[in-house]
């Protein structure tokens, strides 16, 4: 169950709409049972989300940001709104089921409907629905959105033409052209919509195109628990969204608050200014509640393993790092810029046998075997969170008798994976790229064990993977488990992840514990 389900009711949604001040509530709102009550804060959220017609939901991880966010969905569906929800593909089959756990009876009433189908049978689906009528509320991924709400008519793409050496560029009919601003669609709710930060993204270009044309009016609901993510700098998308006029362009947001090196030919950022006007620009027209309202368990313990590579494998890894190259009998590999140097240098640590057979003992993998052999998967379930796609796939091959889950970007289906990890008790662990499933994810009911293989450098997604486990309803303190190899790249890592925590900190103002003191640094 996700992480507002702890408090048993026996309310229906016609009583809670009433609770929060809608004076005309459906009727047929009576039939739907709760039966679960919101939490104090998050009945404060539902309180004030009306108020506004762009709004966020910046809350912590963990303290229960779904049920706001239904409880919109459905209450501006009643008042005859098109609602669309954007988030994670990983999330969408979670956010579908507690749909249905936390309105019990709402599909009698309100059509609801996950956009999840092959191309096929989506095509007939959206034909079906423009002559009968489009969902009131529709579930659908990021990427999904970005191909629905393309406002384009056409778009070009190469095409081999008999006769032609290369490929011409034809522009061709976009069949899904402005699809969802065409069926009604004037409310959009984007869970972890950290996803939105960058604004020079597509996806960020499409929900600004579709909130701010000037041919309708348009309701924006944001959710996130890191709004801040790598540094400050990434709190303008979000605010850009929820707020337009606080920045008139990025230019205008830099010279607020970057402190950038005027000697460098690149953009090179010294540091941040003017964070008490970000902090206010960040959090108008938006809430923000800390984990530490719903905590009933100590704070998490962070443990730092040191990993010392055994010396041929130390021998291989600086060889990289000093001559940009790995000489194996089997070939050698270049690593000419920095990017592939660091990209080649990580591999190494954690998957060396990607490149070769000449390391006789992967320490880092020993000692993650040492720490779950202290937690006796008989008993415990554990999530081991990586980064790389090869590093993922060597951690479910070498934990296989425990038949692991698997959440990464080659996942066929990561929602089977999520659920086998809750629900077959055969499964013990559970491997996630946290890019893929580091967030919304609810885990906590089966593991409070957490094990990084690989070391964000971004606080966000710490913090994420983290929350997967330490959230509302989590009845054992969270144990995670970081593996620091030293005098390697990945021990640096460490000291980034600290740095980054404590200035974005200063941005959030809350009272939550830092990464660098929950590691005891």
């Amino acid at each position: 169950m996700s992480e507002t389900a702890v408090q048993p009711s026996e309310a229906a949604l016609y009583d809670l709409m009433c609770g929060v001040g809608i004076t005309d509530a459906p009727q047929w709102a009576k039939q739907v049972e709760l039966p679960y009550q919101p939490f104090p804060w998050q009945f404060q959220t539902m309180q004030q989300m009306f108020r506004y017609e762009r709004f966020a939901d910046f809350s912590d991880p963990g303290t229960g940001k779904t049920f706001p966010m239904q409880f919109a969905a459905v209450t501006y569906a009643f008042y005859g709104n098109k609602v669309c929800v954007v988030m994670p593909p990983t999330l969408c089959g979670q956010f579908a089921e507690t749909f249905a756990d936390f309105f019990v009876g709402i599909h009698d009433h309100l059509k609801i409907h996950m956009l999840d189908e092959p191309v096929k049978k989506r095509e007939q689906l959206t034909a079906q629905w423009d002559e009968e009528g489009w969902p009131d509320i529709l579930l659908m991924s990021y990427d999904m959105f970005r191909k629905y709400a393309d406002q384009r008519r056409t778009f070009t793409k190469l095409e081999k033409i008999e006769g032609r050496p290369r490929p011409k560029k034809v522009k061709i009919p976009n069949p899904n052209w402005d699809r969802l601003k065409r069926a009604g669609y004037n409310v959009l709710i984007a869970d972890e919509a950290h996803a939105l930060k960058n604004p020079g993204s597509q996806i960020h270009q499409r929900f600004w195109e579709y909130v701010t044309d000037t041919m309708g009016e348009y309701i924006l609901y944001l959710a996130t628990g890191t709004p801040s993510g790598n540094t400050p700098e990434d709190t303008f998308g979000l605010i850009r969204l929820k707020t337009p006029e606080a920045y008139h362009s990025k230019r205008a947001f830099d010279r607020q608050h970057v402190i950038l090196d005027n000697d460098s030919k690149f953009r090179h950022v010294l540091g941040f200014k003017n964070l008490d006007l970000l902090h206010t620009n960040l959090y108008q027209n938006a809430v923000r509640v800390s984990s530490e309202v719903f905590r009933t368990v100590p704070e998490p313990q962070i443990i730092e393993v040191k990993v010392n590579l055994e010396r041929t494998h130390k021998k291989l890894y600086d060889q990289v790092i000093k001559q940009r190259m790995l000489d194996l009998p089997e070939g050698r590999i270049d690593a000419i810029n920095d990017s592939k140097m660091r990209q080649l240098a990580k591999q190494l640590i954690s998957v060396p046998e990607q490149y070769t057979d000449r390391v006789p003992v992967n320490a880092l993998r020993q000692s993650m075997d040492t720490v779950i052999e202290g937690i006796d998967l008989s008993r415990k379930k554990v999530i081991i969170f990586a980064y790389y796609k090869a590093t993922v796939a060597a951690l479910a091959k070498h934990y296989e008798q425990f038949n692991p889950a698997v959440i990464n970007g080659a996942s066929a289906d990561k929602d089977a994976n999520r659920k086998k990890f809750l629900e077959d008790d055969s499964c013990r662990v559970i491997v996630v790229n946290w890019q893929s499933g580091g967030a919304g994810l609810n885990l906590q009911s089966v593991a409070h064990y957490i094990l990084f293989a690989e070391i964000p450098t971004v606080p966000k997604d710490a913090l994420q993977a983290i929350a997967r486990a330490d959230r509302s309803g989590q009845k054992y303190q969270v144990i995670a488990y970081f593996f620091r190899v030293m005098k390697t790249i990945s021990g640096g890592h460490v000291r980034t992840l600290l740095k980054k925590d404590l200035v974005n900190n200063e941005v959030m103002r809350d009272k939550r514990k830092l990464l660098h003191e929950l590691m005891g640094e």
